[in-house]
């Protein structure tokens, strides 16, 4: 897998109201491939947006893959392919359709990602973009390449003000 760059750094900041912290990972998702498993998407969003809903202090880290999008070698490939403008423009239209609707299903975690790892399967749109950088746009999200560190920065609203 070809990386995007060197390792980034992030902080990210979470104010707890109870003394129960989740922070679940969502990866390799692979959304709406020949072998994506609707059942168990459906069920694992019901079971999240019903953590986030109940007020629970619930987090999510996203681990890549998010579509089938295209391998690093597929992407070669596509480059080097002479394709018809029009083409091109289909398959924008084709992964921004996919994304959107990826997006409109996490929706409810907006405001909960502590941040997004780029996966090696994703569409990269003739713009320069890429559809985890979208993905992380419409999540409101941080995109952390391929290797990051994280710094999470844990409040809990009980504690005792330092003063």
């Amino acid at each position: 897998m070809k990386t995007l760059g060197y390792p980034t750094t992030h902080r990210h900041s979470i104010k707890i109201s109870g003394s129960k912290l989740r922070i679940i990972p969502v990866g390799d998702i692979h959304y709406e491939s020949r072998l994506f498993c609707r059942k168990y998407w459906t069920d694992f969003i019901h079971r999240s947006k019903s953590l986030v809903e109940s007020g629970e202090d619930v987090y999510f880290f996203l681990m890549g893959d998010y579509i089938d999008g295209t391998s690093t070698s597929e992407r070669a490939a596509l480059r080097s392919a002479n394709l018809h403008e029009t083409t091109t423009d289909t398959m924008d239209d084709t992964y921004k359709g996919i994304v959107k609707q990826l997006t409109n299903e996490l929706k409810f975690m907006k405001g909960c990602v502590i941040g997004a790892i780029g996966g090696n399967h994703y569409h990269a749109f003739q713009s320069g973009d890429t559809s985890d950088n979208m993905l992380c746009r419409e999540l409101g999200c941080a995109f952390l390449g391929c290797t990051s560190f994280v710094n999470i920065h844990i409040q809990s609203s009980r504690a005792k003000s330092l003063h």
